[in-house]
């Protein structure tokens, strides 16, 4: 019986033993935080798309209102439609702010809790786990292992509540989350072509244009810097994967058939995940400048009706259509108007359940499986003792 009670006991101490060198490991390899360093850049593109659609959609209404107030379109005023439309969108635009804040601030600590300080605090409180362990000194493992798991926890906890939230998101939220801010284009572009057939040319609508074509300008600059900032990641990437073929033996770089070593496979799945965000982005830019040219010409053509100059050859013909149409589309946008606040609200939801909701869920659940597990080591321990 003494025998069985001695190789149990070391058992449980290769295991613990173990189980800290894995998760030592785990944090000089770096994977888990590139992973949630991808999903966080991914959800803050997501993101900023959604915020940008709803302040387009916000600019369009302002000019809208800023037509002519007192118009009365069938049985209700312009106001009518659109203030609630209005009021929405600028409530949803406030709280999208706090999911892209707390995507960011999440992006920021795991670059932070990434770096090699935090592996080097880890490693130390990890090994003197390890030597309380051998030693068999209960009080001292007792101390140990509460250092060390807060350690692991502060070290993990971003990246494990950023993979689980990407996991959620993927599964569950994702699908409705494209149709919904599809939707939200939708109407953005029918609020365009009801401004555009609205018939009158104020300074509103003016100032209004000018206010998107500069967020539009605006949007282009930033993302322009980011797909320069990318490239450079992806061309230091290449770099890299140069310099380490560049150091294997000349018969095995230029041996076609040989096995490609795991850093050069991580190197290259970086390098393709990094060239997806750059095409992500470029198909964003090209679709702000389509958006940024159409606003351009959309302002100078106002400019020329503002003067009473003509704006194209037929429009002598728009001008005697154009109220009929105005109406028609005010009208049908009265009538979708429930449809857009469900979307958005549901939107709005899932914007704030992966980006702020989930993430504390998750971070508690960690806090609580760490503090179980600091008091199920106590436990053992105490039992090896004894």
């Amino acid at each position: 019986m003494p025998k069985i009670d001695i190789t149990r006991r070391l058992g449980r101490k290769e295991v613990s033993i173990t189980v800290i060198l894995l998760i030592c490991l785990v944090g000089w390899s770096g994977k888990l935080d590139t992973q949630s360093t991808e999903y966080l850049d991914s959800a803050i593109i997501t993101g900023g798309a959604v915020y940008a659609t709803a302040r387009g959609i916000n600019a369009l209404v302002s000019a809208l209102q800023g037509t002519e107030a007192s118009i009365v379109v069938m049985s209700f005023s312009i106001g009518e439609v659109l203030d609630p439309i209005n009021d929405l969108i600028e409530r949803f635009s406030s709280l999208m702010l706090v999911a892209l804040g707390s995507l960011a601030i999440q992006k920021i600590l795991t670059e932070v809790l990434s770096d090699n300080i935090f592996n080097f605090i880890l490693t130390f409180s990890g090994l003197l786990l390890i030597t309380s362990i051998l030693v068999s000194n209960s009080r001292a493992t007792q101390i140990a292992s509460k250092i060390f798991l807060n350690i692991a926890l502060l070290r993990f906890a971003i990246g494990i509540v950023a993979i689980t939230s990407n996991w959620v998101d993927a599964e569950f939220l994702a699908e409705n989350r494209d149709r919904q801010h599809f939707a939200m284009q939708a109407l953005k572009s029918d609020l365009k072509a009801v401004n555009d057939s609205s018939g009158f040319v104020t300074n509103n609508d003016l100032e209004a244009s000018k206010e998107v074509l500069l967020q539009l300008s605006t949007q282009k600059d930033a993302l322009e810097a980011e797909i320069a900032s990318y490239a450079q990641r992806q061309t230091k990437l290449k770099q890299e994967l140069e310099k380490l073929q560049g150091e294997l033996p000349f018969v095995q770089r230029n041996n076609p058939f040989r096995e490609v070593s795991t850093q050069e496979r991580n190197l290259i799945s970086r390098i393709s995940q990094v060239d997806n965000i750059i095409r992500k982005l470029q198909d964003q830019l090209d679709s702000v400048e389509d958006l940024y040219s159409h606003q351009q010409d959309s302002l100078d053509c106002l400019n020329q009706l503002a003067k009473g100059e003509e704006c194209g050859i037929f429009s002598n013909i728009q001008n005697a259509l154009r109220q009929t149409t105005f109406k028609q589309k005010i009208n049908s946008l009265n009538d979708r108007a429930h449809v857009f606040a469900d979307n958005a609200v549901q939107l709005l939801m899932s914007m704030l359940l992966k980006s702020l909701l989930m993430p504390l869920f998750a971070l508690y659940l960690l806090l609580r499986i760490s503090r179980g597990l600091a008091s199920s080591l106590w436990i053992k321990q105490e039992s090896v003792t004894r």
